[in-house]
């Protein structure tokens, strides 16, 4: 009875959907199926951000994408949109300048601990590491002090930390 009432909302872009999608169950309860299917590829791409696995398996052919939507809807309707629904290519609030500092500190580490590094990352390459720094400074770094701290670089010979290394007099 209260569908009949609702009027059908015919043409929406995307944001539009979206907040629809997330926080209005009322308003997406009107939606055709031609809308949601027509925004199901752009929604889909977004849902990757947060869940690839799950959104790679709505890509199959044959799957029903109104369906989908409405299990999306289910699943994530609430008082807001979830944060990984927005995406800026925009750098965010001067903290990727304050990022300089960490990425230059990662690279002056000495290459016995920068191997450490690789073995404890499935014995990634350099340019692994490369990447590890550009993209999450921060994180490297804590990951090469937590090394540096287990294990006391001296003269390319590793000691455990606590243990004093006698030099040769």
């Amino acid at each position: 009875m209260l569908e009949n009432k609702l009027e059908t909302i015919e043409r929406l872009d995307f944001f539009e959907f979206l907040d629809i999608l997330f926080t209005d169950a009322k308003r997406y309860k009107t939606l055709s199926k031609k809308e949601k299917a027509r925004h199901f590829f752009m929604t889909n791409r977004r849902f990757a951000i947060a869940y690839p696995i799950q959104a790679q398996a709505a890509n199959k052919i044959g799957m029903n994408p109104v369906a989908i939507m409405d299990k999306y809807h289910n699943a994530f309707c609430g008082d807001q949109k979830p944060r990984w629904v927005f995406t800026s290519a925009a750098k965010n609030n001067g903290d990727d300048r304050s990022d300089g500092k960490y990425i230059n500190e990662c690279m002056c580490f000495d290459r016995e601990i920068i191997k450490t590094w690789l073995l404890s990352h499935n014995n990634s390459d350099y340019k692994s590491f490369k990447d590890s720094v550009r993209m999450h400074p921060r994180h490297t770094l804590k990951e090469l002090k937590n090394i540096l701290a287990e294990t006391t670089y001296t003269g390319g010979k590793k000691s455990p930390v606590g243990q004093q290394t006698t030099k040769p007099h």
